[in-house]
């Protein structure tokens, strides 16, 4: 014990020399393994298309098995077709990272902490020599997904009996009908979602909730809060006046609001671009550069792994305010609320891949408690800010998917919903036809378990027991929709008589009181409790590149050193200091 307590003092004292140097936040991005490097384990991973630097993909190891890497940054884009490089070391796989040299009182420290692809916070030591600007290389670990669960059992029938009764109540639009639903094995979401997708080709509901123009037409006839649209474009040969127009009503203006463009028939984010206010003398410019996006990705289709609704939905692009979190994670919050048969399940705050610890569920307890669920451990106060918030306002989002799940008759609806904006309030952002994340509920013993084969057991189930089926002009026509097929489809608005009346639970377009208090981004990252780890096993200590600025804020450090609670305290206590 006594060896135990002095390598403990060692290493506290070891931190407590770096405290104040780890309070400088060096900027990072994750770039490719140096040329020439012979490594063990080193795997070539070839980029896919519809991807860019930051994006997860997979890729199989020498051993067949799917891993999980990040397009690395570069000064040009990787393209489709081009390779980077990462290390597999058994179930470990890590990538370079460049990390920037901070300044500190005109000093270089002698470590730093930097915020991995994970969210957590990591120490980086800052090799000699270098100096303020400089990029140094390192080593750090990926995450590889989502943690596995255990299929949780299928719902006894007391407990399918909500549900049954939902499927026999639900009026259901006739273009979510699956082919072959019958056919599906029982309680295989992946197969049922499979055949949703090929069922969906030529499917005019599902097309007009695809476009995120139609769509955001129809959210105005529901009297639901979105954020408005500042510019529409489907036409090429309007893409210039277009695009004048918003920049000089918007991005001249006086507002320190930011921007998004987006387009309305791609997904994952494909083809998103942000904007700031400009200067008058970048008028001409940012009207160029914005009017090349557009037309860059007005030429693009989905992917061919999308549905066959969504591979034809007509090219436009749109821009809107950016929302923005009081919660300061680097993206606002987001929850995907899931409805089955016009009866929400669950809401998910998806992280995916390269932050898994951070997924969460908001699960239904009763029907009106909530309750959230995840694997997150370590102190992470934006993380725990939230989940309150996601909680506090689950009731009024889940009435508003419940409404829009009835009010186009789709069984299986996925509405996302953007929180903690005070001034914005709670706003619908889009809505989806299924969704195949991972799903979480409690198991018998407590224990987190796999949802997905529920899901499909309602979904399977309930199908047989909904017997009103309508036609899609049943439900489109009440919402403004006018023409019988997607391509000459359009949206008239509605007087208020003629729209159908929100639910008293719905959300109305209003302040958010409950997203007054702000955390600050050093908050929303995640301290860990003490763990040893090893230095990465790279060859060298580090390796060093011509003085440059990265590019970007993903993150990682040289070697992966948590925190002691008692550092993690003094550090979030501390905040930022003068330097960063």
């Amino acid at each position: 014990w006594l060896k135990l307590w002095l390598r403990s003092l060692k290493r506290a004292l070891a931190m407590a020399k770096c405290v104040t140097d780890l309070l400088v936040v060096a900027p990072s991005s994750v770039g490719d393994l140096p040329d020439g490097m012979d490594m063990p384990g080193r795997v070539v991973v070839n980029v896919p298309v519809g991807v860019k630097a930051g994006d997860s993909v997979r890729f199989p190891d020498d051993a067949g098995r799917l891993r999980v890497a990040v397009i690395p940054e570069a000064h040009v884009p990787l393209q489709p077709g081009d390779t980077f490089s990462v290390l597999v070391d058994g179930d470990t796989v890590m990538q370079a990272l460049n990390v920037m040299v901070p300044s500190v009182n005109g000093q270089v420290p002698e470590c730093v902490r930097v915020e991995g692809v994970d969210g957590q916070l990591r120490k980086a030591d800052v090799p000699r020599g270098l100096v303020p600007g400089q990029i140094f290389c390192a080593m750090v670990p990926i995450p590889q997904g989502c943690p596995e669960a255990p299929m949780g059992d299928p719902l006894d029938e007391e407990a399918m009996r909500p549900w049954i009764e939902a499927a026999q109540e639900f009026r259901m639009n006739t273009d979510f009908n699956v082919v072959g639903i019958d056919d599906v094995p029982r309680c295989d979401l992946s197969a049922l979602m499979y055949a949703m997708k090929v069922s969906s080709e030529g499917k005019m509901t599902i097309q007009a909730l695809g476009d995120k123009i139609i769509l955001s037409r129809m959210f105005d006839n529901l009297n639901i809060p979105q954020m408005p649209l500042l510019l529409v474009v489907q036409d090429a040969a309007q893409v210039r006046p277009a695009v004048e127009k918003f920049v000089d009503e918007h991005l001249l203006g006086p507002s320190g609001l930011n921007y998004i463009l987006k387009p309305t028939h791609l997904s994952n984010g494909e083809g998103v671009a942000f904007q700031q206010r400009i200067t008058a003398k970048d008028r001409d410019w940012t009207v160029d550069h914005i009017g090349k996006h557009l037309h860059t990705f007005l030429e693009k289709r989905a992917s061919e792994h999308e549905s066959l609704a969504l591979q034809s939905l007509q090219p436009g692009f749109i821009a809107q305010v950016k929302y923005q979190s009081a919660v300061a994670f680097h993206m606002p919050l987001e929850l995907r609320v899931i409805s089955l048969w016009g009866r929400v399940r669950v809401g998910v705050w998806w992280w995916g891949d390269l932050a898994p610890q951070r997924n969460a569920w908001i699960v239904r307890k009763s029907e009106d408690a909530w309750e959230a669920l995840h694997e997150h451990d370590g102190q992470n106060p934006g993380f725990e800010a939230a989940l309150n918030l996601f909680q506090m306002h689950m009731p009024k989002m889940a009435a508003t998917t419940e409404h829009l799940s009835h009010a186009v008759g789709a069984p299986f609806l996925r509405a996302d919903f953007f929180v903690g904006n005070e001034e914005f309030g709670v706003r619908l952002n889009e809505v989806a036809y299924g969704s195949g994340v991972e799903y979480r509920r409690r198991g018998g013993e407590g224990s987190l378990v796999n949802d997905g084969a529920v899901i499909a057991q309602i979904l399977q189930e309930g199908s047989k027991h909904c017997v009103s089926r309508l036609p899609p002009e049943a439900f489109l026509g009440r919402l403004g929709v006018r023409g019988r097929r997607y391509g000459e489809a359009s949206v008239e608005a509605l007087t208020s008589t003629q729209r159908v009346p929100l639910p008293p639970l719905a959300l109305r377009e209003e302040r958010d009181e409950l997203s007054r208090r702000a955390v600050p981004p050093e908050l929303c990252m995640t301290m860990t409790g003490p763990v040893d780890f090893s230095p990465s096993p790279c060859g060298r200590d580090v390796f060093t590149h011509s003085p440059r600025r990265a590019n970007s804020c993903v993150g990682g450090g040289w070697f992966l050193e948590v925190f002691p609670n008692w550092v993690a305290n003094h550090l979030k206590g501390n905040g930022p200091t003068e330097g960063l």
